[in-house]
């Protein structure tokens, strides 16, 4: 009996070593867990980071080229034309060292609530913009020029008229805006 009883003692001193072992493999094994679910966790955010940051730095050419469109609020040349329901709009492009970065610039007008959105580059083709002498070819303003385009489509006088760049095909935010639309007056002379 005695020999029983040892055996059971060594029995249980056996199974309380293995349940410490146990107890300290789960512990390798949680701590080992924890790690590689940092490193995923810290993959996954990374992976979505870097596009945004990436796609933001790209935008960051767009500080070099702030205030260098200007809507020109001259009262023939920016204005609503009633009679044929046409926007004039005059773009001023100022001095731009790097010119060839500018593919065009955007046009939004809002009229009534709604907003037109209107590309205009050298080889745009929406027909409801012209030259302001009539021309359906498109030329962009160079280094301290500017140009009239007529804008047509239009029921009524619109609101606002913002423009933006267009560098290498990615828009910069509101370069311009123009909170006041003239009613088109004929230049007397």
């Amino acid at each position: 009996m005695k020999k029983v009883m040892q055996n059971l003692l060594s029995a249980r001193k056996q199974m309380e070593l293995l349940y410490k072992t146990k107890g300290a493999q789960s512990t390798i094994v949680a701590t080992i867990l924890m790690i590689l679910l940092s490193v995923v966790a810290v993959a996954l955010i990374t992976s979505f980071l870097m596009p945004f940051v990436k796609e933001k730095l790209s935008e960051s050419n767009c500080i070099d080229y702030a205030g260098k469109i200007e809507i020109k609020q001259h009262p023939t040349y920016t204005c609503f034309n009633n009679s044929d329901k046409s926007m004039n709009v005059q773009i001023h492009i100022g001095d731009i060292e790097k010119i060839e970065d500018v593919d065009g610039f955007q046009i939004v007008i809002n009229e009534g609530g709604e907003s037109k959105s209107f590309k205009v580059s050298s080889d745009s083709l929406d027909s409801n913009i012209k030259m302001y002498n009539g021309s359906a070819s498109i030329v962009i303003p160079g280094k301290n020029e500017e140009r009239t385009y007529k804008i047509l489509g239009f029921t009524k006088k619109p609101e606002t008229i913002n423009a933006f760049l267009l560098l290498n095909n990615n828009e910069c935010d509101i370069q311009n805006s123009l909170t006041f639309v003239n009613s088109c007056r004929e230049l007397t002379f």
